[in-house]
């Protein structure tokens, strides 16, 4: 699996490539078998004290090929974008760090995949939630 994973002080980013039973995998763990909600609680509250106060990011979200997304804050994992490309962007899959929106395009351009942050940035995690909790209800 190839890709890139965005640290961004407004929401996290996810690009994942790769084959479909890796994808598949990735996409299981990412969506199902990671407790969001439980981690953002325990991440929130080290050795079982109050709440730690936060630093005013609205969310931390991931996306990818396969278009994982997450928020601690708000303890989700989103899909935003899944399907097939003609080649890979990246040779290897690499955490970066971009403290502003140029440094995440200029990266994410690297493997032509500007076009996924927008995707997510225009995202509301409210509105998922509502929508998945009226078909799920």
């Amino acid at each position: 699996m190839t890709g890139a994973v965005i640290l961004h002080s407004s929401f996290n980013l996810v690009y994942v490539e790769g084959g479909a039973k890796s994808l598949k995998a990735y996409k299981k763990l990412m969506l199902r078998r990671i407790a969001w909600s439980d981690r953002a609680v325990s991440l929130a509250r080290p050795n079982g004290g109050d709440a730690m106060p936060t630093n005013g990011s609205a969310s931390d979200e991931e996306e990818g090929d396969d278009g994982v997304g997450t928020s601690s804050s708000q303890g989700a994992c989103v899909l935003v974008w899944e399907g097939a490309l003609p080649k890979r962007g990246f040779k290897n899959f690499r955490f970066r760090q971009c403290p502003t929106e140029a440094m995440v395009k200029n990266w994410l351009g690297r493997g032509n995949a500007t076009q996924y942050w927008d995707l997510a940035k225009a995202i509301k995690l409210d509105d998922l939630m509502f929508h998945h909790q009226q078909h799920v209800a």
